[in-house]
Parts: structure tokens; sequence; C-alpha cells
């Protein structure tokens, strides 16, 4: 878990990293970890939609400290808006 966490920080770009570090959580029972790590996956896919489950299935998990739990909900906001602003910007 600490080399994941660590190589995530280093390498904030690598999708798959990410994934691993998600089933990590998921294999100690951490399922809100699990799901914000899913969502820095997807986000870097550009798939904003699954993104935005995950962070809601991250804070809905109810596992979260106050800490991850605020940056989940910051994160969570910020995709939302850049979902909607996108969604109207294609209705044009």
């Amino acid at each position: 878990m600490a080399l994941l966490r660590e190589k995530t920080a280093d390498f904030r770009g690598d999708a798959e990293l990410w994934r691993l570090l998600g089933e990590a959580h998921q294999a100690l029972g951490e399922r809100g970890l699990a799901h914000k790590a899913a969502a820095e996956g997807y986000l870097l896919r550009g798939m904003r939609l699954p993104a935005i489950e995950q962070l809601r299935l991250a804070r809905s998990a109810g596992d979260l400290d106050f800490f991850n739990g605020s940056i989940v909900d910051a994160k969570l906001r910020e995709v939302e808006a850049v979902y909607r602003q996108e969604m109207k910007e294609s209705r044009r």
C-alpha cells in the first residue's frame, strides 16, 4: 500500500497505478478510498460520468475520515461543474 501511495504521488497521471491502488484499498475493506482511487483513474481517462459515480460511492461508503471526505467532496463539486459546463457547451 505504501509503495502504491508513493507511486501515485510521483506519477499522478498513471491511470493503471490508480486502478491498482483502488484494488489494494478494496482488498483491505477500505471502500471509500477504493472508490476515490477508481475516480482518479476514470478522470485520467477522460471518463467524467463514471468518475462522478465513483466519487458519490466514495462519499456514501461511510468509512472516509474527515480529510479524505473533504477531498472527495471538493473533487466531486469540481468534476460535476466541469461536466455541467461541457454539457451546456455541447448543446450550443
